[in-house]
């Protein structure tokens, strides 16, 4: 039986970032660190890239178009390869227009998982035309958003973009899911969860900021945002 085809703006998901809808029901941004967060039960997961996809800050990057990462609940992401009990990884691959992407394909039906895709590359656009997965009831009502996001308005440097091997610098493994912000609200969740306050409770978040505002500031800026108040830092 083919896998059940989930247009990605109709699809329950949590995006944070910069997403929209497209004519055709996908989801598309262009900014490093946005992501779609999916809970899933069966032994498949995969997308497809949509039309709008495509490579335009660095056609030749060496950074991949996506990250993403699939883990247990009440686990949290993991900094690399699997735990004891725990099936937390760290994958990337590149996203072209009509191409599918393999997110998850394992054995182990009816045990729920959690799959978060981020943009990882600097300066591409990203479309996820749709989602694919066992059945039609394999995609579970999405996680409440976090209650803590971190929010840096930055450039580059927030992103963990490199000039490359050609200029001599080593290029980040996971693009922007390496970036500071990101491993900043990973550690934020990862002490919630350690304290027995659930999954959910802390997220980076990248916004670009013009360079003349980022000049006159020296620094980006962070923002924790928890309802009902704002602070700056």
């Amino acid at each position: 039986m083919p896998p059940h085809r989930f247009p990605a703006s109709l699809a329950p998901l949590l995006p944070l970032g910069r997403w929209s809808p497209t004519p055709t029901n996908g989801l598309a941004a262009s900014w490093p660190g946005s992501s779609l967060t999916l809970r899933f039960t069966g032994s498949y997961l995969a997308l497809d890239g949509g039309r709008e996809t495509a490579r335009l800050g660095r056609p030749g990057g060496e950074e991949k178009t996506l990250t993403w990462t699939v883990f247990c609940p009440g686990r949290g992401e993991l900094e690399g390869a699997p735990a004891p009990g725990n099936t937390g990884t760290v994958r990337t691959a590149n996203l072209r227009n009509g191409e599918r992407v393999v997110l998850w394909d394992q054995p182990g039906e009816g045990e729920e998982r959690v799959c978060r895709v981020y943009i990882g590359d600097w300066g591409s656009v990203v479309e996820v035309a749709a989602f694919f997965a066992d059945e039609e009831t394999s995609l579970l009502p999405p996680s409440p958003a976090p209650q803590t996001r971190i929010l840096t308005i930055g450039d580059s440097i927030s992103c963990a973009y490199s000039m490359g091997s050609e200029w001599g610098q080593k290029v980040p493994p996971h693009g922007a899911w390496d970036a500071w912000p990101l491993l900043a609200g990973r550690i934020i969740s990862a002490r919630a969860l350690a304290q027995g306050q659930g999954q959910g409770q802390g997220e980076g978040q990248l916004v670009r900021a013009p360079p003349t505002f980022l000049t006159r500031m020296r620094m980006p800026m962070l923002m924790l945002l928890r309802a009902p108040e704002i602070h700056q830092h």
